[in-house]
């Protein structure tokens, strides 16, 4: 399931399983001592939402919002007036470094979506070139649609010149 489609995002937004919303508070160069006693940047992110929210502290989530490899857990879900308050902590995707590489870490009043991690999903197994049907392929010479046959409309319909 593409998560970065929007129509995907929202039929999720809609029953509670995914939240967008503006950043309201940040905490980019918080770092966290982990049980081996290591300090680990754990940047937080509080974001404010309208749509209604079913998932729990602890729920592990992904953002399409991001780069790619961006991973956060909710720390905590506090209703204020007629939206939520949702602070996430951000836990993968920053780099190696001490300190987050930069458009890493949501930045406050930037719009986010989160939805929850799907877990590990395997790479998608294409098809050799060589074995690509003609009306999925795309050739260095011919990258636009210079690659279709005069007849393919012939071919599928059966119509004959």
């Amino acid at each position: 399931m593409a998560f970065d489609d929007p129509f995907v995002l929202a039929d999720r937004r809609s029953g509670g399983e995914a939240f967008a919303g503006t950043v309201v508070e940040t905490e980019p160069n918080r770092i966290a001592i982990t049980a081996k006693n290591r300090r680990v940047p754990r940047p937080r992110a509080t974001v404010r939402t309208s749509d209604p929210l079913r998932l729990a502290p602890g729920t592990k989530l992904v953002s399409p919002s991001m780069p790619a490899g961006h991973k956060a857990v909710i720390v905590s879900v506090l209703p204020e007036d007629d939206a939520t308050l949702v602070t996430v902590e951000v836990t993968a995707g920053m780099g190696r470094a001490r300190t987050p590489r930069p458009d890493t870490v949501p930045a406050l009043d930037q719009h986010i979506a989160y939805l929850p991690d799907p877990g590990w999903r395997p790479k998608p197994n294409f098809p050799d070139s060589d074995r690509t049907p003609w009306t999925h392929s795309v050739t260095p010479d011919r990258p636009d649609d210079s690659g279709v046959p005069e007849d393919a409309a012939a071919e599928e319909w059966g119509h004959e010149n």
